[in-house]
């Protein structure tokens, strides 16, 4: 627990250091607690830098729905402009351990990008015009200040030796403010990142990604989506701390890695915020109308509303078996799904589907509306499965236009058995 003030006598003398203790105590609340669970590269003496990066503003499927931006950092339509969604920007300890062990454990600082008073979560930044004759290269950055003064006003002080009373200007409430900027880079046939500004004082810098800006760029004109790449540091729970599996893009996809790597818009790029992931358990019941846990699913079905499955990578493990009861079925005898067998699909047998949902595919006849296939699960042969007839199966398919999961059976359905599906997927592509 944080220290505590402590008043034994009614009428005591407040002073100033026991006010603020108080207010500091419950300002830093949160990001005390940020500190725990993230463990932030703390100040050193060898690397001389101060740890920064931001967490992005996550809700899914709200992109979609055009209450935010599909990405951090978006295409604002033929304005000339951007779209930023909402994020935290955090800045790690700046104390050596030398001088402050505690500070230099967990003194993060963290601010809302979200201005005060806006009647909007995400903001629209203007990029200035390009009619030089080259493409420009942008970046975009969030320049974070640390107890910024947020307002001021006339107080009447008593001086501590004589008590004469006389008016002061004294900072009311300061805050860790978070404004996004763009810096300018400079035209030419093959364009560099512009350099980042360099921190001062209390003032840092993260950055969160970079723009093409072709020549005759201007106010009526659209940032496309395939100029925009998104590699801010993106902050997440440290597995030691917490015991969190995190999923993350390799470092050489996005950022100064990423530029040293490949000319822009190579297929290798991944934006930095597609952190994180989900996993889902599918158990699909068929088995013999007499069956009291039969399952009557009609082609297609809805499996799962609960996120936008759009715009992300999947691998999948489908297993089958003609009698066996689900894995955590109680009325099973341990010999369960676990002795299933693994389904396949056109080409052969193979348990584990890797596949992606970005784009839609027209190749099924399970399915009519825009989709993704993510399986085809199939029969292939009529031995195999025993009960399970030959060239039988589903697809397992993301609706472009809603972004729900389903399931497509062969007929509605022809599949005797039961079904148990394991589904990992990654976090959406920011790359509307």
């Amino acid at each position: 627990m944080e220290p505590r003030n402590q008043f034994s006598f009614d009428g005591q003398e407040v002073e100033q250091g026991d006010l603020q203790q108080g207010w500091d105590n419950a300002a830093f609340a949160d990001d005390h607690v940020f500190a725990e669970l993230f463990r932030m590269l703390p100040a050193t003496p060898i690397s001389g830098l101060v740890a920064r990066g931001v967490m992005p503003f996550g809700v899914s499927g709200v992109g979609a729905t055009g209450q935010l931006p599909a990405g951090l950092i978006a295409p604002d339509g033929a304005t000339g402009k951007i779209l930023v969604a909402p994020f935290r920007a955090f800045i790690g300890s700046r104390t050596l351990a030398a001088t402050d062990g505690l500070l230099n454990w967990r003194d993060i600082r963290s601010g809302l990008s979200v201005i005060a008073g806006s009647t909007a979560l995400a903001q629209s930044i203007t990029i200035a015009p390009n009619a030089s004759g080259n493409p420009r290269i942008d970046r975009v950055v969030a320049q974070v200040t640390i107890d910024n003064p947020l307002e001021t006003t006339t107080r009447w002080v008593k001086d501590t030796t004589d008590a004469d009373v006389t008016p002061e200007t004294v900072v009311e409430t300061t805050n860790t403010s978070v404004v996004v900027q763009v810096i300018a880079g400079t035209p030419a046939a093959s364009p560099t990142p512009p350099a980042i500004t360099a921190d001062s004082g209390s003032t840092y810098y993260v950055e969160l990604g970079l723009l093409i800006v072709p020549n005759g760029f201007g106010s009526g004109s659209t940032v496309t989506s395939s100029n925009i790449f998104i590699d801010a540091p993106c902050i997440g729970l440290e597995p030691r701390a917490t015991g969190a599996m995190t999923m993350a893009p390799a470092d050489y996809t996005h950022g100064a890695a990423f530029q040293a790597y490949a000319t822009w818009r190579a297929s290798a790029f991944l934006p930095s915020t597609k952190r994180g992931g989900v996993m889902l358990e599918i158990p699909i019941d068929l088995s013999s109308p007499a069956n009291a846990n039969t399952v009557a699913l009609a082609s297609p079905t809805l499996i799962d509303a609960s996120r936008d499955w759009r715009k992300r990578t999947f691998r999948c493990d489908v297993v089958y078996h003609a009698s066996a009861l689900l894995p955590d079925d109680s009325l099973g005898s341990g010999n369960g799904m676990l002795s299933g067998k693994p389904v396949g699909d056109a080409s052969g047998i193979y348990a584990r589907h890797f596949a992606a949902s970005v784009y839609a595919d027209t190749n099924s006849t399970l399915y009519s509306p825009s989709h993704s296939t993510i399986v085809t699960a199939k029969q292939v042969g009529s031995t195999v499965y025993g009960s399970m007839p030959n060239s039988s199966g589903f697809d397992l398919v993301v609706d472009q236009t809603d972004g729900k999961l389903y399931l497509a059976f062969t007929t509605s359905p022809s599949v005797n058995g039961r079904i148990w599906i394991l589904l990992q997927a990654s976090a959406q592509h920011e790359d509307a």
